[in-house]
């Protein structure tokens, strides 16, 4: 979904911007991907469980008006985070390992801002 909406989001901005902006955008969406993935981590192990997002539908009862008085019955769907259980030390490897590529990815986007800056010259 992040991903999904990313994308969306640096080609609307692509369509309308100058060869230096369409440079800047397209070097970092990793980088805010990989953001967002630490700061899931983290909540995870602050709370000690993660949330998994998923449909949830609920019935309900009620008495109905109109032209004839009667019961009615009623669904309703949505989407929640659903908690479920981490392995802590697991949630500590990947917080790590996320960390680790952050720093390369983040020399990577660096190089490639280096690159479109050329583009004004």
């Amino acid at each position: 979904m992040i991903r999904a909406t990313l994308i969306a989001a640096v080609l609307c901005l692509t369509a309308c911007a100058t060869p230096k902006e369409r440079c800047l955008l397209q070097a970092q969406p990793d980088l805010t991907e990989i953001d967002a993935l630490i700061a899931e981590t983290e909540a995870n192990l602050d709370r000690g469980y993660a949330l998994e997002q998923g449909p949830i539908s609920t019935v309900g009862v009620a008495f109905c008006t109109g032209s004839t008085a009667r019961i009615c019955i009623g669904g309703q769907s949505d989407i929640a985070g659903r908690p479920i259980a981490v392995d802590p030390d697991a949630e500590a490897r990947k917080l790590k390992n996320l960390r680790e590529r952050r720093v390369e990815l983040q020399t990577r986007a660096a190089d490639a801002m280096s690159a479109c800056s050329a583009l004004d010259s």
